[in-house]
């Protein structure tokens, strides 16, 4: 088991492997690779139900990370295990 080590900006969220940016106030994803890729915003829109937020998939299943979720994240400490290997 490896373990990454993000800044000290990026707060994981209620799924596992997305991660937030306090200070840009963007959603990421953490790949295998030990990569970390912005997640498109999602608008809301009148055509659909969705809130402002961003749009993850959690087991196969879509799931929406609400705006109202990302303002009550807060900063802590937390160390993330990684199963698998990493690139060098």
């Amino acid at each position: 088991m490896h373990y990454v080590t993000l800044p000290e900006h990026f707060v994981a969220v209620k799924y596992p492997g997305y991660f937030y940016h306090l200070i840009e106030k963007k959603l990421y994803s953490l790949k295998m690779t030990g990569m970390l890729y912005p997640l498109k915003y999602s608008r809301p829109c009148k055509w659909n139900e969705y809130k402002g937020g961003y749009r993850v998939s959690v087991n196969g299943i879509r799931r929406l990370i609400s705006d109202e979720y990302l303002c009550k994240v807060t900063a802590r400490h937390s160390i993330i295990p990684v199963k698998g290997e990493l690139s060098k």
